[in-house]
């Protein structure tokens, strides 16, 4: 314990340590729980609060929490915060201190509930939910294309966003949206996160289109936009956040970093869409800049409102335009018709679409015919080399009825990757051996393989990125 002078107080701790005050500053925990010290000057605090749970202290670059059980005294955590605010306030500049205190606590008062993060979730929550039991329309008509959104179906740039793979998929995705979401709410208030939402959707799925030919489904790039927003705050008006609401500074490079981290995985794990989430990261923080230039909490402009109700309308308005086009009757049909007009589509796209066509119980004999024409496609671009294609082609056959020509196409497979019992059980299939509807399980399940043909649980994410 050190020696104070005149000017000093004293703070005990239940554990033989104290708080102690001197004329620049205090020795306080580093840590809630930790038994490590530091000191933190007067002039370095933004704000102090105290309640019966125990005393928070935010300092320009970190955050100091004491919990009540930790004080010998009772009112420990009162006294404490009365003489800080009274060092505070005989320093140079000290009645200026206490007012932005002032405007702080006010903030802090004002935290509401996060309307625009639950409903953003529970549409998620409905699209997953109707893709369940319209799939795979939904999926063709709801996942983001950079070709079929160039070819004027602007929708999917809305649409791609609340889709997802899995129940895995959704529920990881949904997690960080609330939590996350909560936070910037809080921070921004509901027509800002909006705001941010609405950017880092478009972004996330613009830059995706620009970066990777690929098609795109899940709500990730939003909550990557939620993490930039969060970022900015943190970078740059912490000092404006009551102290309750503050990160201790180990808890902010922590989130940077995973942040970080995501972006770099997003890049090397192929499954996910990297350009997706670093789009909806830049887009989150860049609105963020925007609507905080004149502070944490300065009143939006009718520019920032107007933006606000243009997400949700051209939300909902998307939703509208892709139900109107399930609505239309045959969509699949016309979705693969739709492909075939576009100039350089890739052949895995094709498979993709004709393997969900193929496996869906509920085809027509008119799309299953569709299905058979890109499936050749992919056959024929393929050269008849890639055994996975093969195989798409011999259930589309299967299902028009035509045996003969699935045992073909399945028997070029089988001579392609000979190691690979999956085609040879799918022959049992079409020989009437194994049951027409029992599809042998993923080799991506089992020992690795050249072949991941899909299990019922990813049958809709075969060539599609999760984000």
């Amino acid at each position: 314990m050190s020696h104070l002078g005149e000017t000093g107080e004293n703070f005990a701790l239940r554990d033989g340590s104290s708080i102690e005050l001197d004329a620049a500053g205090f020795l306080h925990p580093r840590a809630e729980r930790s038994r490590q010290t530091g000191f933190t000057r007067y002039v370095e605090i933004t704000h102090v609060a105290a309640s019966a749970r125990g005393i928070w202290i935010a300092s320009e670059d970190d955050l100091v929490v004491v919990p009540s059980e930790r004080f010998e005294s009772a009112d420990g955590p009162a006294r404490l915060r009365e003489a800080l605010l009274r060092r505070v306030a005989e320093r140079p500049g000290g009645a200026e201190a206490l007012a932005r205190m002032s405007a702080i606590e006010a903030v802090g008062s004002d935290e509401g509930t996060p309307y625009a993060v639950y409903g953003l979730a529970l549409l998620c929550i409905l699209a997953f939910v109707v893709e369940f039991f319209f799939h795979p329309e939904v999926l063709f008509v709801g996942e983001f294309s950079p070709r079929l959104a160039l070819a004027g179906e602007v929708w999917r740039i809305a649409t791609g966003n609340l889709l997802h793979g899995n129940l895995v998929h959704i529920a990881a995705n949904l997690f960080g949206l609330i939590v996350l979401g909560r936070i910037v709410e809080r921070d921004l208030g509901s027509v800002g996160t909006l705001c941010v939402m609405g950017v880092s959707a478009a972004s996330a799925m613009l830059l995706s289109g620009l970066l990777e030919d690929n098609e795109v489904v899940g709500v990730s790039g939003v909550v990557l936009g939620l993490g930039g927003s969060l970022a900015w705050v943190e970078l740059f008006h912490r000092n404006e956040q009551p102290a309750w609401w503050r990160f201790p500074r180990g808890l902010r490079q922590l989130m940077l970093g995973a942040l970080a981290i995501d972006l770099v995985l997003g890049f090397v794990v192929t499954f996910i869409a990297g350009a997706a989430h670093l789009g909806g990261l830049l887009g989150g923080a860049a609105v963020t800049a925007w609507l905080t230039r004149n502070g944490l909490r300065s009143p939006l402009g009718s520019l920032a409102r107007a933006l606000a109700v243009w997400v949700v309308a051209l939300t909902m308005g998307s939703l509208a335009w892709a139900g109107g086009e399930l609505a239309g009757g045959n969509y699949v049909a016309r979705h693969i018709a739709r492909l075939t007009e576009l100039p350089d589509v890739s052949f895995a796209e094709l498979n993709k679409v004709a393997w969900l066509t193929a496996i869906d119980p509920d085809a027509t004999r008119v799309e299953l015919l569709a299905a058979r024409y890109i499936a050749e496609r992919a056959v024929h671009e393929t050269g008849h080399q890639q055994a996975a294609v093969l195989d798409t082609l011999a259930e589309v056959q299967f299902h028009l009825g035509r045996p003969s020509d699935a045992l073909a196409s399945i028997d070029r497979a089988i001579a392609l990757e000979p190691g690979v019992s999956y085609y040879r059980e799918q022959r049992r299939r079409y020989t009437g051996e194994r049951p027409a509807h029992d599809r042998p399980p993923d080799p991506a399940l089992l020992p690795p393989s050249p072949r991941v043909p899909p299990l019922p649980l990813d049958e809709a994410l075969k060539g599609v990125v999760r984000e």
